[in-house]
């Protein structure tokens, strides 16, 4: 593939007015729908004391990264980090003008993905690490609270 200066107009007047309806329509069918949310490639192990998940997150920072524990659910999603958006025209480094983007593939990934584990799980002893793209959470099953007598009155 080769890329060559050539603008899509973003209003519609300026489409009307574009002298390339062509090419305007060959970029928007090659143009990539980013922002699809993905389903992350994960691991769950058990062991006596409680569960390990591992997700695959590459491409995501650690900030955006957000986790949910309730139940037996553990919920992983991320958030649009904060700022300008990623197709947003960026000054450029000598601070001349403005840098356009004339073709873009890369985005920032969106992940979500649930898990419901066989067992109640104890949010308070969760703990979680964040290396190389792969988000490790262990949590403890949840303590069965011991049988009780009831009085019948």
């Amino acid at each position: 593939m080769f890329v060559f200066p050539a603008t899509v107009p973003s209003s519609a007047a300026a489409r009307r007015a574009s002298a390339s309806p062509l090419l305007d329509a060959l970029f928007a069918q090659a143009a990539p729908t980013g922002g699809a949310v993905r389903a992350p490639a994960m691991d769950v192990s058990e062991d006596a004391a409680g569960y390990t998940l591992a997700f695959e997150v590459p491409g995501v920072a650690r900030e955006s990264l957000k986790l949910t524990i309730h139940g037996r659910r553990v919920a992983l999603s991320t958030e649009s980090p904060a700022g300008p958006r990623a197709d947003a025209p960026q000054a450029d480094q000598a601070g001349k003008g403005e840098t356009r983007v004339l073709y873009r593939e890369r985005s920032a990934p969106r992940y979500a993905r649930t898990v419901v584990l066989p067992a109640e799980v104890d949010a308070a002893s969760a703990t979680a690490r964040f290396e190389n793209g792969v988000l490790s959470v262990t949590v403890a099953r949840q303590q069965a609270a011991g049988a009780r007598q009831v009085t019948i009155g």
